[in-house]
């Protein structure tokens, strides 16, 4: 399926668009994160239609940059705290301690 194939023009997008603002719409508190949940399995749909044998590319790579941003995100919240504060009470020449 191509962006500029009929099937994703006048099949695929409606159905997606549609069914994305409908679960968004819906009255309980997690439905805006079901709507979410519901284009990122669309989007793997469609990354699969054209070839099935990429959807596991695409999902190792999903899953190794999460990992990596979940490292760094983890690494960086101590030294950023830590530059932070020294920055607020005067500046000057700021050391940043490594754990």
């Amino acid at each position: 399926m191509l962006f500029s194939s009929y099937i994703f023009i006048f099949v695929f997008l409606p159905i997606v668009w549609f069914g994305f603002h409908t679960i968004k719409a819906l009255s309980f508190s997690h439905s805006y994160a079901l709507a979410k949940i519901f284009l990122v399995l669309s989007s793997l749909f469609f990354y699969a239609y054209w070839k099935l044998s990429y959807l596991p590319i695409l999902l190792s790579s999903i899953a190794l940059n999460y990992c990596f941003a979940t490292w760094i995100l983890a690494c960086n919240t101590h030294t950023t705290k830590t530059f932070l504060l020294k920055a607020i009470r005067g500046g000057g020449q700021v050391y940043i301690k490594s754990l």
